[in-house]
């Protein structure tokens, strides 16, 4: 492969390529020069020009400082943070090769196509990133969660992506079989896979394949049922541990008499810190019991969610 200059020093894999072009489309549309990257957060310390070059080309891998200084700037985080995990795990896919003696160039890993390829959701996940979330939940006159409703905004991040992966507990039953998954529109659902403790591991086919080029996201719809007498613990919380999702629209609709008398919303690194209401994060008790909030911009390891009080 020919860098835009003519030489032809080798790029590393498709993985850094895509990531490397995803920087420079970031840069070009912000009409920053590759002279003006910022380092250490510093507003007159700059990366070299020829090292931005290098990796917008595919030539040399970024450092996560990099690609965070490309989001700070304005970039898309949830599309370079997926990129740029990908990256790492063809880095990490080369290093175990070359471990093991190969001489070949790497294979870039391919989306499974169904579930006889996947042992590990992370499998599946690398392969594309959650431009947006939904997640309505109903509650009972008993306080018991009834289902989930929920929407995924999903683009693909490596060509022939057809899978998504979601995981869900219900904390206050850890029965198997206390919760079941249905799809609704944009796919159907592949397997379901469940642990001792009720943890479900839901797998979707999306009907079609993927691509990082499409102009529209694709849109799955799916409901998460509970089978229960056991009321919800006082808390609905989001984990953003692998910074897919860019923005979160949560709803829940509780239903008297079960009703809370204070309810919250938070956004914390730690989950202990959802049980203190934050300043401004309190709502107004609603007599229809229905209450939502849109988060923004979410970070990479943080929770998000409501929390109440009976």
């Amino acid at each position: 492969m020919n860098s835009p200059g003519g030489s032809d020093r080798a790029r590393i894999s498709d993985a850094h390529v895509r990531l490397g072009a995803a920087l420079r489309r970031t840069r070009d549309d912000l009409g920053v020069s590759s002279r003006r990257i910022p380092k250490d957060g510093e507003a007159d310390k700059f990366f070299r020009s020829g090292h931005i070059s290098n990796v917008e080309n595919g030539h040399t891998a970024p450092s996560e400082e990099l690609v965070e200084a490309y989001i700070a700037l304005g970039g898309d985080g949830a599309l370079l943070r997926s990129l740029y995990r990908q990256m790492r795990a063809a880095t990490d896919d080369m290093a175990r090769g070359r471990r093991q003696g190969s001489q070949s160039e790497p294979l870039e890993l391919a989306p499974p196509r169904d579930m006889s390829q996947v042992t590990d959701h992370s499998e599946v996940q690398r392969h594309y990133f959650v431009e947006a979330n939904e997640a309505y939940c109903t509650i009972d006159g008993r306080g018991v969660i009834e289902e989930f409703k929920c929407v995924a905004v999903i683009r693909a991040v490596t060509p022939g992506t057809r899978m998504y992966y979601t995981g869900h507990t219900y904390s206050s039953d850890r029965r198997p079989g206390v919760l079941r998954a249905e799809a609704i529109s944009g796919g159907t659902l592949a397997e379901v896979r469940e642990s001792p403790t009720g943890a479900l591991q839901a797998y979707f086919d999306l009907g079609r394949d993927l691509s990082p080029t499409d102009e529209n996201p694709h849109i799955l719809t799916f409901r998460i049922l509970v089978t229960s007498d056991q009321p919800v613990r006082p808390i609905l919380v989001f984990h953003n541990t692998r910074g897919g999702a860019c923005d979160m629209k949560l709803g829940a609709q509780f239903r008297a008499p079960k009703l809370p008398g204070k309810i919250w919303r938070f956004a914390v690194q730690d989950t202990i810190d959802a049980e203190h209401p934050p300043s401004g994060g309190e709502f107004e008790i609603a007599e229809s019991g229905f209450y939502s909030h849109s988060f923004e911009g979410l970070t990479p390891q943080w929770s998000y969610g409501f929390a109440w009080v009976w």
